[in-house]
């Protein structure tokens, strides 16, 4: 099963190179890395650009920055893969990272997975962790002040592309915009309590402090602009 790695890249030319490395010595091989250059100022580009004559690389380069929520739409649909996951260009896959997560989508009903993550920090276990007790993915993101669905992430393209796509206007919490939109399509979701991924923190210019009230606002907003939209389609909120 093919399985597009997608790095939403912005000024990282001082990580990029290692998270390639992390993801070229995988233990599955039926992959491609897709690169959103998104509008990059420094040495991105050329470093991205680099790898392409001998591994299965590719590159959009976007004209001017976007942000992370249209780079991380942008290559969603140029994707290869029926299997997509988002890599953040200054962190790290493990090994066995690919294998672990594309597995599960043996399951024709499974649209979206996560792993658990170590934190740079501390080098202790991240957040990643199951839903609640009989709670749904789609319930525990939208009521139950909670977000632990993330890194590493894995979903079929096909089922982003029959749903709700990404706002581009909430350029924070992408992640839990992306994984609230997967739930809305009601498909099988998973955790794998698996440690596939390392997370760098407080790296400069970050925008995922999780308790930032900047970073709460988006998902307020995220939340009320997805009620909207399932009341706009006619749409049930999902039961499963």
């Amino acid at each position: 099963m093919h399985i597009t790695v997608l790095i939403p890249a912005f000024n990282s030319q001082q990580y990029l190179g290692d998270c390639l490395k992390s993801i070229i010595v995988q233990s599955y091989d039926d992959y491609d890395i897709l690169i959103i250059n998104d509008g990059s100022t420094d040495d991105t580009k050329r470093l991205a650009e680099s790898f392409i004559p001998r591994y299965p690389v590719s590159v959009i380069n976007l004209p001017k920055n976007t942000g992370v929520t249209n780079a991380t739409h942008v290559g969603i649909l140029a994707a290869q893969g029926p299997i997509i996951t988002v890599v953040d260009s200054d962190d790290i896959i493990y090994q066995h990272a690919l294998v672990t997560g594309v597995k599960v989508f043996e399951d024709p009903e499974v649209g979206f997975a996560w792993t658990r993550f170590i934190k740079s920090v501390s080098g202790k276990m991240g957040w990643s962790k199951n839903t609640p007790s009989g709670m749904t993915l789609y319930r525990a993101l939208m009521y139950g002040n909670w977000w632990c669905a993330t890194h590493q992430r894995f979903f079929r393209k096909s089922t982003y592309m029959e749903g709700i796509h990404l706002n581009l206007a909430f350029d924070r919490s992408s992640d839990f915009q992306l994984a609230l939109l997967l739930a809305v399509s009601g498909c099988k979701t998973i955790y794998i309590p698996e440690v596939t991924y390392w997370y760098r923190m407080q790296r400069k210019g970050s925008l995922t402090s999780q308790g930032s009230a900047k970073q709460k606002a988006a998902v307020e907003g995220i939340k009320k602009w997805v009620r909207r939209e399932l009341k706009r389609r006619e749409i049930d909120e999902p039961r499963k």
